[in-house]
């Protein structure tokens, strides 16, 4: 433990109305030593690391009256301050470090009779030495030692500064533990906008009679809420959507704290699902109606809607506070459609879209032809205008009765040939088209137009009546007079037939046929292999499309 040196000054004249403590002043010399001067009726204290007695000395002379004592800070149990090495032995499992270096800061303060507002010094390290001004009376002397051993030593003593005050003064310093939060009642992670909850924390102290101070606040986009001090606080409803974070802070006036914060997010009340047209792909002319759809909005959360609508040119009308708005496709090219939803809480959400009037107005093709195609697979060929504002073309088909047969959509050109069904008379029309809905009208017919070919055979079937002998039969064309019938067997061989269609009624009770005309014919097979057919018909200048593989058969 240290020792503390205790002087006294007198000076010759004393002043006995002086009411002040002129200087405080504090030393390092192996100890810590605070040391007060005094002059008349001033008190000079000198704190040490641990002293355990000291001596007053006056000395004779003229002059003005001062003394000089002591303050002892005796360190807890566990703690020891060594005098003469200058270390503080800390409890096992902490490191002994060279004094001053654990001392981090050490605050004094003084309280008492007549002073309104505590008088804190906060000493410096470097210099160890500062100044404060007292008046005589009973008085709190307080110091707060911090330390980077993750403690503070706090200790006080009360003292009556009178004129000729001695000392010494003993403060027994204690470990001030910090105040730990043991829990917080549940936060909801995604509370409903506009709600409130109320939230209790538990703390405790290692130190009885620490007044702790718990200090709640909320940080949300907004800025800082400071929502008070105590145990139990009820957070406000908040409207605005983002992340908001609830901090608490306990602290023990000592220095000792703990903290504790959790973050959650307000969902966002204002959001809009879709906006759906009535005409996604318009063309000049038409009306097309946007409607606003909304997901749930809380009660209490008014609305307001402003719609832009931007031409293909760039002009702009403006909407407000309706949810759906009527859209005059009046010139080619996209609309841009944008519109906001916002509440009175400066939340918002904004949906962007286009929609087309990619095409102008679409008429009916001019020009159109129809004649026959000279391939080997016969059909016809139609021509016709262009539409300047058609994406692509649709061919109608009829018959020779006018009745129609097949529509071919999706024609890129101004041109196609048509192969199918042939052998017959057909009347062609053409319609110009915009996107995948805006057809214009059709027009004027082309034909008729007497088409020859020959029809892809259908129902290929085959079967076995003989060892080795597959035979085949399929429905044909009556203008056709020759077959080509290729096969493959299950290890890849391929081969040819041709020849003369022989005819036939279809085989009764066949289950591939209907009632009609066969083309008939057999094929010496590899006993043990599989085969697979397909057939082409053609009467010498036309050509029909292949039937397309049977399955494999098995030859017998």
């Amino acid at each position: 433990m240290g020792l503390i040196r205790v002087k006294w000054r007198e000076w010759v004249k004393f002043l006995a109305f002086c009411r002040m403590i002129e200087a405080l002043a504090i030393y390092m010399f192996g100890n810590l030593r605070l040391k007060l001067l005094v002059t008349a009726c001033v008190t000079a204290i000198a704190i040490a690391g641990c002293g355990a007695s000291g001596s007053i000395d006056k000395p004779k002379g003229n002059g003005s009256s001062a003394t000089t004592a002591s303050i002892e800070l005796n360190w807890p149990e566990g703690y020891q301050y060594d005098n003469l090495t200058g270390r503080l032995d800390a409890p096992a499992g902490m490191t002994s470090l060279s004094a001053p270096s654990y001392v981090t800061r050490i605050i004094l303060t003084v309280t008492g009779q007549g002073i309104d507002s505590p008088i804190v010094v906060d000493v410096p390290l470097d210099t160890l030495r500062t100044s404060v001004t007292v008046a005589v009376g009973d008085r709190v002397f307080a110091v707060k030692v911090e330390t980077n051993l993750g403690v503070i030593f706090t200790g006080s003593v009360a003292v009556a500064i009178v004129p000729g005050f001695s000392g010494p003064l003993v403060i027994p310093l204690e470990v001030n533990g910090p105040p730990l939060i043991l829990g917080v009642s549940p936060v909801v992670d995604k509370p409903a906008p506009g709600t409130t909850h109320t939230i209790t924390v538990d703390v405790t102290d290692p130190d009885p009679t620490d007044n702790l101070e718990v200090r709640w606040k909320l940080f949300t986009p907004r800025g800082t809420l400071d929502l008070g001090t105590g145990l139990t606080v009820t957070v406000p409803p908040q409207y605005r959507y983002g992340k908001y974070t609830l901090e608490i802070t306990v602290d023990d006036g000592h220095g000792g704290r703990d903290s504790w914060s959790k973050s959650f997010t307000v969902e966002n009340p204002v959001r809009i699902v879709r906006v759906a047209f009535s005409n996604t792909s318009p063309i000049v002319g038409d009306i097309v109606t946007a409607a606003l759809e909304m997901g749930g909005v809380p009660s209490g959360v008014n609305l307001h809607f402003i719609w832009e609508i931007t031409s293909p040119v760039g002009q702009v009308a403006v909407f407000e506070n309706v949810t759906s708005v009527d859209i005059n496709i009046a010139t080619t090219g996209e609309y841009k459609v944008s519109v906001t939803a916002k509440d009175q809480f400066g939340n918002e959400d904004t949906f962007v879209s286009t929609i087309g009037g990619a095409c102008g107005v679409l008429t009916a093709p001019t020009s159109v032809t129809a004649v026959q195609h000279p391939s080997t697979n016969g059909g016809v060929t139609v021509t016709w205008g262009t539409v300047a504002t058609a994406l692509s073309y649709n061919l109608l088909v009829y018959n020779a009765t006018m009745t129609l047969q097949t529509t071919v959509t999706g024609l890129a050109g101004l041109s196609t040939v048509y192969v199918g069904p042939v052998s017959q008379t057909g009347n062609f029309e053409v319609q110009a088209v915009c996107a995948t809905v805006a057809v214009g009208p059709a027009s004027a017919t082309a034909g008729p137009v007497t088409y020859p070919g020959i029809l892809k055979p259908i129902n290929l079937a085959s079967w076995a009546t003989s060892a080795s002998i597959i035979d085949l039969a399929w429905e044909t064309d009556a203008a056709a007079t020759n077959f080509i019938l290729e096969w493959t067997d299950d290890l890849s061989n391929t081969g040819t037939i041709s020849g003369a269609i022989s005819t036939a009624t279809c085989p009764n009770g066949s289950p591939w046929f209907a009632t009609g005309t066969c083309g008939m014919n057999s094929h010496a097979c590899t006993s043990g292999r599989s085969y697979k057919y397909n057939v082409q018909e053609n009467d010498g200048t036309y050509f029909s499309t292949f039937s397309g593989l049977t399955g494999f058969f098995a030859c017998p």
